[in-house]
């Protein structure tokens, strides 16, 4: 089985995704089962719309070679009910990809919600995990009298990131009790809470090691590698109670719904930190991770046994569909006409309002 990854791997590029298909990457390569010539892939993976035009042309240069879709968002879920990236992502799943992974269960359920249909594929649900060899186990203690240090970590700047709980904190907590350190990128300009900018992922492991708890703050994540991160070095782990985010956390760790709980979860936090156990056990780990999508990928190449069909006719409607929807999205007043007339607009805020309440619809 050789497997090759499409994705535009960048130096210097932050975000979750970028870092669990590096780690995949890595992982593949060491166990000689990558290549860089697609040529040569028995599998193919992408993710999510990235690379759009680069996978209509694989899938018509290779059509023996089997299209691995793995599934990010939903974006207008996650960002605005005006983010119409779904929609390419939904589109590369009907025509190109054999087989799908989705990173969370609710990630699933919401997509299938806003119309994905995954059309008889093979599908498998594998939790993001970090690299072990940078995150790892750690114990941790809090010295009588000492601040209690609260860390999270953004790459993006969307405002469902929870910067508005940030905000909140930032003119709430008892800073003689507290202290907060933020890394990545936002816009809000904090009085209390320190801004160290862009960290790499050691600098983040670090100051993960370093903190007494980390908060995730982020409202309809599907599958945050930063959370992941934090979760595997041990970390108490304070994490609002919505999108995928619920089922990675293990026992030691506290949601939230609404800002003003914080207060009180951080003071008990703090009265009975000699008591709670600060190198948990992650749920899902690297090992955990790379097994999955190595034993998903052999089943896929066991079990389907024609690929799908890409013709000429195909591809001509798929560009087109594409360029449509590429249209809409740079026209606020257009996205908002084909959310209302295709009825997505409500259900991605439906989703929003029912947060995690939309697993248990039938």
């Amino acid at each position: 089985m050789k497997i090759s990854i499409c994705y535009e791997f960048k130096e210097n590029h932050g975000g979750g995704g970028t870092s669990v298909l590096e780690n995949l990457r890595k992982y593949f390569i060491k166990n000689e089962l990558y290549v860089n010539d697609k040529a040569k892939a028995d599998i193919i993976i992408f993710n999510s719309f990235h690379s759009i035009n680069e996978i209509i042309n694989l899938k018509r240069k290779y059509p023996k070679a089997l299209f691995i879709h793995r599934i990010d968002g939903p974006m207008g879920v996650y960002n605005t009910p005006l983010d119409l990236r779904d929609e390419f992502v939904f589109l590369l799943n009907k025509y190109i990809a054999d087989a799908t992974i989705f990173q969370t269960q609710w990630s699933k359920k919401a997509c299938e919600l806003l119309g994905l249909n995954t059309f008889n594929q093979p599908t498998q649900t594998i939790i993001n995990a970090p690299d072990s060899s940078i995150f790892k186990k750690k114990e941790r203690a809090l010295i009588p009298n000492q601040k209690l240090k609260i860390f999270y970590s953004s790459w993006s700047t969307n405002t469902n990131k929870g910067f508005d709980t940030l905000e909140w904190l930032d003119k709430n907590l008892n800073w003689e009790k507290f202290e907060f350190n933020f890394a990545g990128r936002t816009k809000v300009p904090f009085e209390n809470i320190k801004n160290m900018g862009s960290l790499t992922k050691k600098e983040i492991a670090e100051e993960l090691y370093s903190s007494h708890v980390f908060l995730f703050a982020s409202k309809f994540d599907p599958c945050s590698n930063s959370l992941a991160e934090a979760i595997a070095t041990g970390i108490p782990i304070i994490s609002f109670d919505g999108g995928g985010s619920p089922e990675l956390l293990p026992e030691n760790s506290y949601t939230y719904q609404k800002d003003i709980e914080l207060k009180h979860i951080l003071e008990t936090i703090r009265k009975e930190y000699s008591h709670l156990n600060t190198s948990m056990e992650p749920l899902y780990t690297y090992t955990m991770m790379t097994t999955a999508y190595v034993d998903f990928l052999k089943k896929c190449l066991s079990v389907v046994d024609e690929r799908k069909p890409f013709d000429r006719y195909d591809r001509f409607l798929l560009k087109v569909k594409i360029l449509f929807i590429r249209v809409l999205g740079k026209f606020k007043p257009l996205s908002r006409i084909h959310g209302f007339i295709t009825g997505k607009h409500k259900r991605k805020v439906e989703i929003q309002h029912k947060n995690r309440g939309i697993l248990y619809e039938n």
